[in-house]
């Protein structure tokens, strides 16, 4: 059974204080991200910055060093912004913020490598390989009605650090917003599964659930489509569920 966690707590997905962000401002007129006149102060993001792109499409073109990026950025994609692989990205302890409209694209290698995701309802993933790989924290914000679909190409299971296991995995789902009622809410829809994912081995991720209010909440994976379902009943039932409400 997933590990579930109910919380009432404030859940942030917006744009936090940062220190000094390197902001994309796209001068040399060409979208790569190698090209440190795409940057303020004409500098490339380094370890630990926090990375901000706004309403430009940029193509992440390093294939040095297996794609890293820098260790423990933190990017945030805001108004439409588009972050597109030309190869392949390491996300190296990376934080990524997707705001609805924003898009993460390439018909290339996504390892995400340690990262933190978080996503808008109206977030846009159109990528080809999708590899979870060590500790993976995906974050959704519901909408009103529910969410927008996330629709990786292919879902891959891998190992850096650590071995590759869906208990490396954690959920985090904010219904602040929501007010669609009972139904089953697609965060996750992969064309093609070739990690062996299937809804046994899917218990073994934890799932939080914030702001679920009177709401019963689930979180499963679907053999049949491949992929994984928030599922929302109207009355909340934690004590036959034995779940943990803060």
């Amino acid at each position: 059974m997933c590990r579930y966690l109910y919380s009432g707590a404030v859940f942030l997905f917006a744009f936090a204080a940062l220190a000094a962000p390197v902001h994309w401002d796209g001068e040399a007129n060409d979208g790569l991200w190698s090209n440190p006149r795409n940057w303020s102060n004409d500098m490339l993001p380094k370890v630990g910055d926090s990375v901000v792109i706004e309403r430009e499409r940029v193509v992440y073109d390093v294939d040095t060093d297996n794609g890293n990026l820098p260790e423990g950025l933190s990017i945030w994609l805001k108004q439409e912004a588009e972050l597109s692989v030309a190869k392949v990205i390491r996300l190296y302890d990376a934080y990524l913020s997707v705001e609805s409209g924003c898009r993460l694209s390439g018909g290339s290698w996504w390892d995400l490598d340690g990262g933190t995701l978080e996503f808008e309802d109206g977030a846009i993933v159109d990528v080809n390989e999708w590899e979870q790989k060590d500790s993976n924290h995906f974050k959704f914000k519901l909408g009103p009605q529910g969410f927008r679909p996330l629709t990786p190409h292919r879902v891959n299971l891998g190992h850096g650090s650590l071995a590759a296991s869906m208990k490396n995995i954690t959920f985090t789902v904010d219904m602040a917003a929501y007010k669609g009622g009972s139904q089953t809410i697609v965060l996750f829809d992969f064309f093609r599964n070739d990690c062996g994912i299937d809804a046994r081995n899917f218990e073994a991720v934890s799932v939080n659930i914030v702001n679920a209010g009177e709401y019963q909440v689930s979180l499963q994976w679907n053999d049949k489509t491949d992929s994984v379902e928030l599922v929302v009943l109207g009355v909340a039932q934690t004590e036959t569920l034995g779940l943990l409400v803060l």
